[in-house]
């Protein structure tokens, strides 16, 4: 502090030049905890720039003396001084710890440090900081809540005292847990993460407030993604995020891989048995209702004995998707507002999936071809591949869940024209013949190559075997 000029605080300029003075110190490190840490300015009359209207001083900090330079500060001397020149910013990962991350451009050579295996005071001294308490993002509901409790909300819409003190009364905070033992579908995405298509931009957003309202009916939801702006929004809306994961050279993600990663970490923490649990990928532009877990509740009803005592390996569940246009700006904040936008659309064709829901179990990922996600082919090989598995059985859902497509600027086959690896998932190996995926690996992939179908009846779902698909399948009774 020697080396600093005599800055008064409450005064302009000298919080940005402290920035900017740390943003050029090589043996020092700046984080930007913003992700992590709330801080909440109570603004009174004086408003949220005070410190650019007060007194006599108001220009101290702009003239004062760096001891350094022996000259007054310039304005160069706080041209990198906001949050994000640090190099280094913060997130809360999928276990609720703080996790840290480089932030790109600001690296300049930067890496974490690492921890020491034998801490020692001199070890210690090494590596301050990274020795860090398990942080709770917030507390979990009451015992005795019957459900989990809407958030506060976090649109742009003013939030009164009146809003705040009337959840207060209600809630034990703006966040609830999906219990582990309690999840039905594990839920997870990818977002294309770069788009200068606002379209785009809005369909994502409203999938992540579907997600969120899902999580109520004992559906958890996950992004896979390493974009910093996306992985703050999906936390905002209750989204799990998982930031490392594999990728093929052109930086696709691998579809086996994802199902794989959500497998290892949500294994093992409801004791034995494990609960019959299903596990989707699905496009990052798909917006579902609550009827994707009644299905998938009604299904579990039916399948679960089969499946636990052999007689079935599981099941796996596709269905159509209803297309729609959608508009820059467009906010879905309710089931009923997704009917009744839904109804502008068409379903799609039979031969194009988006969703891929398995009993977890069902299929062995190192079996299946490497695929990469939103390129052509692999959905019609999954249900082929399916289709001919004598012991899992194919549902095709179209009829009882709905499945709205926010068609952006790249159109309903997007996946047909992407990029360098286009053609990734028609050249790939079929690790189970050892030679590249053919055209007759897919022949059977529509939903129309389903054993059963779903049907809603007076307000009941019901299964029936598909004529000339089914054979000498029967639903399971749940015995």
């Amino acid at each position: 502090w020697n080396r600093m000029p005599k800055f008064a605080v409450g005064r302009r300029a000298y919080d940005n030049w402290l920035v900017d003075n740390m943003f050029h110190k090589d043996e020092a490190d700046m984080i930007d905890a913003t992700h992590t840490v709330l801080a909440l300015h109570l603004t009174a009359s004086d408003g949220n720039l005070a410190g650019h209207k007060k007194g006599v001083d108001n220009d101290w900090n702009k003239q004062v003396i760096n001891p350094v330079t022996r000259k007054q500060v310039g304005g160069h001397e706080w041209d990198h001084g906001r949050t994000d020149h640090a190099q280094f910013f913060t997130r809360w990962d999928i276990h609720d710890r703080v996790a840290f991350h480089l932030r790109s451009g600001r690296k300049e050579g930067r890496s974490m440090p690492e921890l020491a295996t034998t801490l020692t005071p001199e070890t210690v001294k090494m590596t301050p900081s990274v020795i860090l308490p398990t942080a709770i993002r917030a507390p979990a509901p009451s015992p005795d809540a019957s459900k989990p409790k809407d958030p506060v909300p976090l649109s742009p819409r003013p939030v009164t005292i009146e809003d705040i003190q009337a959840q207060d009364n209600k809630d034990n905070g703006p966040h609830f847990e999906l219990e582990p033992c309690k999840v039905v579908l594990n839920l997870f995405t990818t977002f294309i993460e770069n788009s200068h298509d606002n379209r785009k931009q809005t369909a994502q957003e409203n999938v992540l407030r579907s997600y969120q309202r899902l999580r109520e009916f004992g559906i958890q939801p996950w992004l896979f993604s390493r974009s910093e702006d996306w992985t703050v929004k999906a936390m905002q809306h209750d989204v799990k995020v998982v930031s490392q994961f594999e990728t093929n050279p052109a930086g696709t993600p691998y579809l086996g891989s994802m199902y794989r990663h959500i497998a290892n970490i949500t294994t093992g923490r409801c004791g034995d048995p494990e609960p019959f649990v299903f596990d989707a990928y699905v496009n990052g532009d798909i917006v579902f209702t609550r009827s994707l877990a009644d299905t998938l509740i009604k299904v579990r009803s039916k399948w679960e004995m089969a499946v636990r005592s052999g007689r079935r390996k599981g099941v796996m569940i596709v269905g159509k998707r209803t297309n729609v246009e959608c508009p820059k700006g467009l906010k879905l904040h309710s089931d009923k507002a997704v009917e009744k936008f839904s109804q502008l659309g068409r379903v799609f064709q039979n031969n194009a999936q988006d969703f891929f829901i398995y009993s977890r179990g069902a299929v062995n990922w190192d079996q299946i071809p490497a695929f990469v996600v939103g390129r052509r082919a692999y959905d019609n090989w999954l249900v082929h591949n399916a289709h001919h598995d004598p012991l899992l059985d194919l549902i095709d859902a179209s009829n009882t869940i709905l499945a709205v497509h926010l068609t952006a600027s790249d159109g309903n086959s997007a996946g047909h024209k992407k990029g360098v690896d286009n053609n990734w998932n028609v050249q790939v190996m079929n690790p189970v013949t050892k030679r590249p995926v053919n055209g007759g690996e897919w022949s059977a992939g529509t939903t129309d190559h389903a054993h059963f179908f779903t049907r809603l009846h007076a307000g009941e779902i019901l299964f029936h075997p598909r004529s000339h698909q089914a054979k000498n399948r029967t639903v399971p009774e749940n015995r």
